[in-house]
Formats: structure tokens, C-alpha cells, sequence
């Protein structure tokens, strides 16, 4: 109730810290009880017993329950998205213990005093003899020797630590979000600026050739040309985007796979990269709040045109690291066009202006509308333009006669000529800097390992005016590793702080804090 109140639904991440909060939950009930069946056996009523059973364990419980709020408490300053997805966890721990306390200072000792039982003293003298279990012996052994060889203990707990540490740091292998076999992935297909929608649809129909073989192991293929497809992170549609595609791939439930779809996803990307005229690129689902690429870096300076020759350096230095897959760059060359540039002077000493020249080019290749026709409560546009032949060429504008303002005819080449060119391509900023990113996925390798084989390659390189930083998903990782490495400072802090004024001692909450790090 407590979590619906704050608007916290079931999601993975709330199920996951109810789990975590799952064995804190009773131990607050268990001391509370334990400690009012203790003053029944003292003689007191039930009711005396419940009352002052809990009354004398309220601040300890208090107090270690302040303790596991106060490790969870700096979390709630987490940063950015990452921050938005795993608030959750403290505010889901944190209700939890809190309504735990109130269940065992309020709730268990009412139960208490109307539910416990008193035995008898037989019975109780049978349940003292518990003390001689075989379990209890062993730990009696065992604390025996540790308190007689006190300084051995303490050195070889500490020891025991550093080999543990030793050996983590060794052996394990970082990885920001855990990779997961997915539901779905993604063919991307970029053809070159410019392309029609006709051969884009060529190199689509291949790529869906090739998916075909994995068919059995599918549960939707959907192809789309000329846009990404309901992707809310594409860019473009329509005419615009003729020179890109996609193609989808939904994946059965686990459970129903005859191939692993990573296995599908990396026996693919092998084969697609024999397809010529497009880059191509696969990429799967991701889990969780979106992150950059494993491996993005972000080339900044001031010339744009030159900063796209570094990033073709950049992609010749490390497209042969061990695991580096779909490397790309986003320089945008610029889509090329046709011009037609206007002698505007001779253009007006013969009775033409460049918005009837250019209305003029627009009628004959795009077309203009000239009525509407209707089929009963249906309406079409009619467009009138020039026919195939002549728009595939345009060099036939030439053969064009514009007519001025006195009805005279003036051929075309007289006031305009026409040039090869390229479009304006977007410029983009990163912190107000020109900015040219290359970017990777990786494969069979954790992203921190492929990122430090690139850093590696690059190490004796620079350019001069140009800066090369190492962000996407690297500059997510460390900025939650420092988050991370404050909070947990703050944290024992914290901790501290609860027990010094719990136990109004130092030493005491000294020892108390060693299990925090053993």
C-alpha cells in the first residue's frame, strides 16, 4: 500500500529490492517476540510481558533498522537516468523496514499478549537443554579457539579478505548493463546519401534473403524502406530518408528457440557484412535505461571537414581489434543535389525573375497541381509534369523556353545553367564544440575489455586541434562507479553516526563496523 501510495508500480527493479528487503523483514518480529516469550518465563502476564519485552528491545531494533535505511539513504542522489531507473531500490528497501518496525513494535507485541502460550516448567527446562545441540557444541568449539588465539583470528580474517579481494580483481570482468539474449534486433541499413528508394528496396530484399535460412527460429520479420520504422529514435521518413531501411527481427520466447537468438545475431552479422553498396549493422534489444555504444569516441575541433578525416584514421586504426563490430562514425557528407544557378542580371534584362525560373524547374520535375478530380465522394489532386524520360535527365531543362513578361519566348540557357553539388550535411555540437563521433559495438567480450584494446591502439596518436574523449557507455560506467564509491563512504558514515549515538561509545560501534568490511 505504502509503495502504491508513492506511485511505485511492480516493475523488475521493485520485485528485485522486495527480494533484497525479504529476509530483513522478520528479524525485526524475531527479537520483538523472542524477548517478550523470554518475560513470560519470567513470570509476568502476557500482557506485562509484551509490554515490556518490546519496550526494552524499541531502540535496538530502532537502530539497526536506521542503520540499513542509512546504506541505502545516498542512493536516493543517484544521477541522471541511471538514477531515475534505481530509485526504486532505496525507496522500496527503505518502506519495507520501516513498515517492519512498525509491524514489530506495534503490531507483534498486540498478537503477543493474546496469542503466546506459557509452558510449563517441565517443558521449558527440556527446551534449556537446547544448549547441548550437536550445532551449538561445534560453535562453542569454535569460539572457544577463537577467543584463546584472538590476534591469529583477527590476522586471518584480514588475510582471508585480501586473497578474496586479490582473486576478484584478478578474474572478473566488468560489464555495465549484462548482456541478455533479446526478444528482438535490428538491421539497419544505410545505403550512400541520395540513393532511390528502388535500389535501398534491392538491398533490403537481400538482407531479408539472408534472414531467411533463420526462419524456423523467428517470430516476425518486418522489413521497412525509406524510414526506421516506428522507432521513436529514428530521424527522417519519407522521401527525405530514400537511402536508408530496416529490417526486424522478433524473436519466439526462449523457451520455443531451436537457436539461441545471440547465436542467430552472430552468425548474421558474418554473413551480412558480404552484402555490397550499404553498411549494415545489427543490433539487439537492449535491457534497461538506454546507454551509449561500449565503445564511443568523440572527436571534437574546429574544422568540420577535418575532423571527418580523423575519424576516417580513427576507424582504419582500431576496425582490427579482437571483438569490435559495426564500426561506424556519424559525419554527415551531405546528400548530393542538382543546382540551378541564375544569371539574375541577364535574367531581368529579359523580362524574367529567379521565382518564375525556379516555380518553372519545380513544375517540370516535381510537378504542380492544376484542379481536382472527383469519383463520386472521393477527391484526387491532379498534378501536371513533365514524363519519365525527361526528369531522368536533366540535363533536358536546357530545351526548356520560359516566357517572360511580354510573351516572348527566352530558352533556359540563355538565363540559367545547372551544377553538380552536394547538399549542407548537419554540423553537430557536443558542449557547443563541432563533434564527429565514431562508435562500435562489441562482440564476444565484455565493452571495458574491448575499450581498453582500442585505448591501447591509440595510445601513440594525436592530432593537433583536435581533442579525442572516450564516452557512451564507458562515460556512464565511471560516473556511477564515483557515484557509487561516495555513496558507500557516506554510507558507512552514516552507520556510524546511528550506532555512536545508539551506543554512546566509540569502540563499540568500532567492532560492530568491522562486518561491514569483512
Amino acid at each position: 500500500t505504502m509503495l502504491q501510495i508513492n506511485g511505485v508500480t511492480l516493475n523488475i527493479v521493485v520485485l528485485f529490492s522486495l527480494i533484497i528487503a525479504l529476509g530483513m523483514l522478520v528479524d525485526n518480529g524475531i527479537v520483538v517476540v523472542e524477548n517478550i516469550y523470554r518475560h513470560i518465563h519470567m513470570g509476568k502476564d502476557r500482557y506485562q510481558a509484551s509490554k515490556d519485552g518490546a519496550a526494552e528491545v524499541a531502540w535496538p531494533i530502532t537502530a539497526s533498522t536506521l542503520t540499513t535505511i542509512a546504506a541505502f539513504l545516498p542512493m536516493f542522489f543517484w544521477p541522471g537516468i541511471w538514477g531515475s531507473f534505481m530509485i526504486y531500490l532505496p525507496k522500496t528497501v527503505s518502506l519495507a523496514l520501516l513498515g517492519s518496525l512498525f509491524v514489530g513494535l506495534v503490531v507483534n507485541p498486540s498478537l503477543a499478549s493474546v496469542l503466546m502460550r506459557h509452558r510449563d516448567e517441565k517443558k521449558h527446562a527440556a527446551s534449556a537443554g537446547r544448549g547441548h545441540h550437536p550445532i551449538l557444541l561445534v560453535y562453542r568449539r569454535i569460539l572457544h579457539t577463537a577467543l584463546r588465539w584472538r590476534t591469529v583470528t583477527i590476522f586471518a580474517s584480514v588475510m582471508t579478505l585480501v586473497v578474496i579481494t586479490t582473486l576478484f580483481a584478478m578474474t572478473a570482468r566488468m560489464e555495465f548493463t549484462p548482456s541478455t539474449e533479446p526478444r528482438r534486433a535490428y538491421i539497419d541499413i544505410d545505403c550512400p546519401e541520395g540513393t532511390n528508394l528502388e535500389t535501398t528496396d534491392q538491398v533490403v530484399r537481400a538482407v531479408e534473403k539472408m534472414v531467411q535460412p533463420y526462419a524456423d527460429n523467428l517470430e516476425f520479420l518486418i522489413a521497412n524502406v525509406g524510414s526506421r520504422g516506428v522507432d521513436q529514435f529514428s530521424t527522417g521518413s519519407g522521401g527525405q530518408t530514400t537511402h536508408i531501411g530496416r529490417v526486424t527481427l522478433d524473436f519466439p520466447k526462449l523457451e520455443d528457440c531451436t537457436v539461441a537468438p545471440s547465436t542467430v545475431i552472430r552468425e548474421l552479422r558474418d554473413s551480412l557484412a558480404e552484402i555490397p553498396g550499404a553498411e549494415i549493422r545489427i543490433e539487439q534489444e537492449q535491457m534497461g535505461p538506454p546507454s551509449g555504444p561500449p565503445v564511443n569516441i568523440e572527436i571534437s575541433g574546429d574544422d568540420f571537414a577535418y575532423l571527418a578525416s580523423v575519424a576516417d584514421e580513427v576507424k582504419a586504426l582500431i576496425k582490427d581489434v579482437p571483438g569490435l563490430v559495426d564500426l561506424r562514425d556519424d559525419y554527415d557528407k551531405g546528400k548530393p543535389e542538382v543546382r540551378v544557378r541564375v544569371d539574375r542580371e541577364q535574367a531581368w534584362l529579359l523580362g524574367l525573375n529567379t521565382q518564375f525560373i525556379g516555380l518553372v524547374v519545380k513544375t517540370a520535375i516535381n510537378g504542380r497541381k492544376a484542379g481536382d478530380y472527383r469519383e463520386g465522394d472521393e477527391e484526387y489532386d491532379v498534378t501536371v509534369r513533365f514524363p519519365d524520360y525527361f526528369r531522368k535527365d536533366l540535363t533536358n531543362l536546357y530545351s526548356l523556353n520560359l516566357v517572360n513578361v511580354n510573351g516572348y519566348p527566352v530558352p533556359f540557357s540563355a538565363v540559367a545553367r545547372l551544377e553538380q553539388g552536394a547538399g549542407l550535411g548537419s554540423i553537430k555540437r557536443i558542449d557547443r564544440n563541432r563533434t564527429v563521433t565514431v562508435s562500435a559495438d562489441v562482440q564476444g567480450a565484455t565493452g571495458a575489455e574491448v575499450l581498453d584494446r582500442v585505448r591501447n591502439v591509440m595510445a601513440g596518436y594525436s592530432w593537433p586541434g583536435v581533442n579525442v574523449s572516450y564516452t557512451g557507455e564507458n562515460e556512464d560506467m565511471e560516473e556511477t562507479q564515483s557515484f557509487l564509491l561516495r555513496a558507500f563512504v557516506i554510507a558507512l558514515l552514516l552507520i556510524a553516526l546511528v550506532l555512536v549515538t545508539q551506543f554512546n561509545s566509540v569502540i563499540q560501534p568500532t567492532i560492530i563496523m568491522t562486518s561491514v568490511l569483512l
